[in-house]
This record gives C-alpha cells, structure tokens and sequence, in this order.
C-alpha cells in the first residue's frame, strides 16, 4: 500500500502544481501597469494622450483641441512697402530723368519687421520710407529729423544739396511718395 501511496502522493502534487501555474510561491512575479492607470495630479490620463489645459481647466488632447493660450502682446510692427527691380539708374542717370517712368516700375511688394509697436503716424511714415528706399536715398532719410504728419499730409524736412542730389531725388521722390501713399489716412506728401 506505501507505493499506492506515494504514487497518490505524486499524482496529487502534480495536479497542484498545475493548477498553480506551476509557479512557486516564494518567486516574486512582475506587476503589469493596467493601462490607463497613470492619472496626474489633474487626474488627466497620460498614456491614453490627456494633460492639463491650465488656461481651459480641463484635460485634453493637443490634436483633438488646442490648449489655446492667451495672444502674446505686439512687440514689433510689420510694415509693408514696394520697390522696384528695375535699376533707378536706368531712369535716373542723369542724362535721362524721368521719375514717372521709374514710378510705374515700383510694384514689387516687401515686408519688414521693425521692433517698435504703437507706432506714430509720423515714425511710421518714416520707418515706411527709409524701407521702400536703398543707397544715397535711405542714407539721407535716416539722417533727416522725423517727419511730421497734419490732416492726412507728409512733410518731410529739408534735403541739403549735394553733386548728384538731382539724379538721387529723381528716384527717391517715386518710392517715398508710392509707398506714403499707401498709409492709411495719409493723401498728400510734402518735401520742405
């Protein structure tokens, strides 16, 4: 009978360890993380894509909605100008000075970003101004006092005269008043 029962014992150990998993009980097994278990301090739900929208105080998605933040304040003003890519040399030589030509040609539409914001009507004019223009023209705007704006009117200070100020001005007038023009309010552009 002691083998009947060793052979019981046996068949009855194997059956426990089969419906054990045949694991031991001293073997730490690892411990899956169950999805969706990783809520923040939010209670937003990281691994399924959620954060926390501070501005809209919800969890979201970023593709699904935008934690739109507030607009950051202005701080620079970008000013839209024409030129020309013709050579104003090609009109203005000298031998040939024919302004209303060379302003035809000014179409070619630029932008630029300057640092100031709230711009005045007269510092935009000149910022306008000294962008739309290029060589002796820009140099002599840049060293010229501001220019003032009245009821929709331009003045721009006094040029000193210098060899070559006929052939400069005949292409600097076109792209200061071209480009003047096109500010809003402004209709007329004076040159003191």
């Amino acid at each position: 009978m002691p083998k009947k029962i060793t052979g019981l014992a046996a068949v009855l150990f194997t059956a426990v360890l089969l419906v054990s998993g045949c694991s031991a009980p001293w073997a730490k097994q690892p411990v899956q993380p169950i999805v969706g278990n990783d809520r923040d301090a939010h209670g937003c739900i990281g691994s399924a894509g959620y954060s926390w929208c501070e501005l809209k105080q919800k969890c979201l998605r970023p593709w699904e909605e935008a934690c739109a933040s507030k607009p950051a304040p202005a701080t620079s003003t970008i000013i839209t100008y024409l030129i020309s890519k013709e050579d104003p040399l090609k009109y203005c030589n000298g031998g040939d000075m024919n302004s209303d030509a060379y302003r035809k040609t000014i179409t070619a539409e630029m932008s630029s970003t300057t640092p100031e914001i709230n711009l005045t009507e007269a510092q935009l004019a000149k910022d306008t101004a000294i962008l739309a223009t290029s060589g002796m023209c820009q140099t002599v705007l840049k060293q010229l006092p501001d220019f003032t704006v009245a009821s929709g009117t331009v003045e721009i200070p006094p040029i000193s005269g210098w060899a070559g100020v006929s052939i400069v001005m005949c292409y600097c007038q076109p792209q200061v008043e071209v480009n003047l023009l096109r500010l809003p309010g402004i209709t007329k552009v004076v040159w003191k």
